[in-house]
């Protein structure tokens, strides 16, 4: 037997073929790892990407629920003051209309005097004349012709 015969008999064939289909395998199976690594590597990075752009919106939230936490509060104050205001011009308001309704009875019942005297200066006015008139006649009467 040749050297070649004992490079190419069946036996050797077969181990060549098996050989390549055992490698062919084993190569398929690191291809599908490698790939499986890469889609796992891909999809982690998507995660990690995920959770920082996640982290970095939350950070964002909390800074403008912080920015309008701080608008509310001062929004709270002005209407604070404004409602301080309110009630002090409110009680401001009712202090000045009982003083109004006050001057108001005041002025009803000075009026109610006024008139009540006008009345009796009347009355003393047409008593006195009647007296002049009754004084006058009584020392026309009382004349005695000489």
């Amino acid at each position: 037997m040749s050297s070649l015969d004992f490079i190419f008999n069946k036996e050797t064939l077969a181990t060549f073929g098996l050989t390549a289909s055992v490698g062919l395998n084993g190569w398929m199976a690191f291809s599908r790892y490698w790939i499986s690594n890469k889609a796992k590597n891909a999809n982690d990075s998507a995660q990690v990407d995920m959770l920082q752009w996640q982290s970095n919106e939350k950070k964002e939230l909390k800074e403008e629920n912080q920015k309008l936490r701080s608008e509310i509060d001062q929004k709270d104050e002005v209407i604070r003051e404004q409602w301080k205001t309110l009630v002090d011009t409110q009680a401001e308001l009712k202090i000045i209309k009982s003083s109004l309704n006050t001057l108001h009875e005041q002025y009803e019942a000075q009026g109610e005097q006024l008139q009540k005297q006008n009345e009796q200066i009347k009355e003393l006015t047409t008593s006195n004349m009647n007296l002049i008139r009754e004084v006058t006649d009584l020392r026309s009467d009382l004349r005695v012709p000489r």
